[in-house]
């Protein structure tokens, strides 16, 4: 009955590992006027050149320029991107080990020592996952502040 039930487990984690990637793939969209500019602007920088854009009529000079021409942003917004990225990271480690943690609870056959291995595994993750979740509300609540 258990052999089964890891079976299921093992088929039912093996599917989802390679599904995952297909279901949360995100379309890609046509570069903007505003990249484009962007771009040439910081190939051009500290040239002479003139480029003339076809379908807006902007003349860039490569002159006088700034690097980084095109990128807008502060501080606060850097910052919220690092620990969205650095959230969603420990996000997927914490499920991960609620995944592990199920394992090793079906794997452990009765025994005591495991059951209450495995339970802590999960209950730990959970915890992280509780504190990823307040941690990110305290950063959104600190940043709206100063944005």
């Amino acid at each position: 009955m258990i052999q089964k039930i890891k079976k299921k487990l093992i088929v039912l984690a093996s599917v989802l590992t390679l599904v995952a990637p297909v279901a949360l793939a995100v379309p890609a969209y046509a570069q903007s006027n505003t990249v484009e500019q962007g771009i040439k602007g910081s190939l051009i920088c500290g040239s002479d050149a003139v480029i003339t854009s076809a379908g807006t009529g902007k003349t860039l000079k490569g002159e006088a320029c700034t690097l980084g021409a095109g990128q807008e942003g502060n501080l606060g917004t850097k910052i919220k991107s690092v620990i969205n990225i650095l959230s969603a990271v420990i996000a997927i480690v914490a499920v991960i080990m609620i995944i592990y943690g199920g394992l090793r609870y079906v794997a452990s056959g009765g025994k005591q020592e495991s059951v209450t291995a495995a339970k802590n595994t999960i209950l730990y993750a959970i915890v992280g996952l509780i504190i990823v979740a307040l941690a990110q509300a305290v950063v959104q609540f600190v940043l709206k502040g100063t944005t």
